[in-house]
């Protein structure tokens, strides 16, 4: 498994450790041993794509998220491109079926460059979509990235 120790197997050696062993604290004490499953528990997955937003005023899907992860830490939209206030929803799958909204964000040209939202934990498929409130004249990128953990 590519660098990381089994654990279970190294706990076992510490506990059966003889004289003619040797202990190298960086990896067999049990504080290294306990750094090492927390960085495997508080592992952060970035995913990233860009929105090819329509030059229309339709609502528009960002992205959809079918994989559910333990928690969502971070959902960031990189908003510099828009030209024109926009209407930003997020959807969850409550029912399992059915999207409804949780959250609705109303950003304005003269906001900051993007928005983000922390600490989304659901249990079903969740989606994203931006809906311009003026056609923007043209097609519009929307870089957008978010953070989980497995």
């Amino acid at each position: 498994m590519g660098g990381q120790i089994d654990l279970l197997e190294e706990l076992r050696r510490i506990q059966s450790m003889n004289t003619d062993e040797t202990f190298d604290r960086a990896t067999d004490s049990l504080e290294a041993i306990a750094n090492a499953i927390a960085a495997m528990l508080n592992a952060l997955i970035p995913v990233s794509g860009v929105h090819t937003h329509a030059n229309n005023l339709l609502e528009q899907t960002v992205f959809t998220m079918a994989v559910i992860p333990s928690k969502i830490e971070t959902i960031y939209l990189d908003l510099v491109n828009l030209t024109q206030n926009c209407t930003i929803r997020v959807y969850h799958q409550i029912d399992g079926v059915n999207p409804r909204v949780i959250e609705t964000f109303n950003w304005t040209t003269g906001m900051d460059d993007g928005c983000y939202f922390r600490d989304v934990a659901v249990n079903a498929s969740l989606q994203v979509t931006v809906q311009s409130a003026v056609i923007e004249g043209a097609i519009r990128n929307i870089p957008w990235a978010y953070l989980y953990r497995t």
